[in-house]
Parts: structure tokens; C-alpha cells; sequence
């Protein structure tokens, strides 16, 4: 998803209608991204070639993002019953398949960015 365009209420319906299948709930694959309408396999990431928009995000941006990963996790700590796991598709900005967009809790240097402690927050809820 992208910052400012995730689905939130259409998530949270989602999995309330696996959960009412009788079923459990795995979210893989998991970023947000800062910047960039799509994903690598639309021209967007490095299997093209393309290095991405190396500029670094603003503050807002990464406020912009923490706040779209804290959504994201109310939500899933409010199916937290039939959710068995949340995966996201890398650790950090340096490695990820979605280059210049900046989707990871973890800067390029394995800082923990806003929506890390976002994230954390939402937890100890």
C-alpha cells in the first residue's frame, strides 16, 4: 500500500469476513510505502534496472507513514484473535524490492523509523 491510499475500512472488513468463515488470518508481504504509485513489477523497483527516487523522505512523509502503519495495526490488533501473523517484505530501506519508496520500519542504516514506534505504541495498547 501506499501512504495516504491504504484501504483501511476495507481491510478491516476483510478480515472480519475470514474470521466469520471460521478462519484464520495471515497478512504477508507487508510496506507502506512513502512515494511511487506502484509496485517493482510495474517499472517502480530495481528489476528493471531503475535505482528509484534516492532522495530521502521528510518528516512528514515518515509521520505520513507512521500514522497509516498505526492504523494498520489497530486494525489488527482489534482481529488479533484469528491473526496469526503479520510478515513484511524486508527489514530495512537499503534491501528492499521497492527502491526511492521507502516502505520498511527500518531506514537504510537499520535505524527504527516513526512507524516502527508507531507500530510499538499500538502494541501496548
Amino acid at each position: 500500500w501506499r501512504t495516504g491510499q491504504v484501504p483501511f475500512e476495507a481491510i478491516d472488513r476483510a478480515v472480519a469476513n475470514y474470521a466469520a468463515l471460521g478462519l484464520k488470518v495471515s497478512i504477508t508481504e507487508l510496506d507502506v510505502t512513502i512515494r511511487g504509485a506502484s509496485g517493482g513489477q510495474f517499472g517502480g523497483g530495481f528489476r528493471r534496472g531503475r535505482a528509484g527516487n534516492t532522495a530521502p523522505p521528510s518528516i512528514e512523509d515518515l509521520n505520513a507513514q507512521a500514522e497509516s502503519y498505526s492504523q494498520l495495526f489497530a486494525i489488527f490488533k482489534k482481529h488479533e484473535d484469528v491473526l496469526e501473523r503479520v510478515t513484511f517484505w524486508g527489514l530495512n530501506d537499503r534491501r528492499t524490492w521497492r527502491r526511492g519508496q521507502h516502505p520498511l520500519l527500518f531506514d537504510a542504516d537499520n535505524n527504527p523509523k516513526p512507524a516502527y514506534a508507531s507500530i510499538m505504541s499500538v502494541g501496548s495498547q
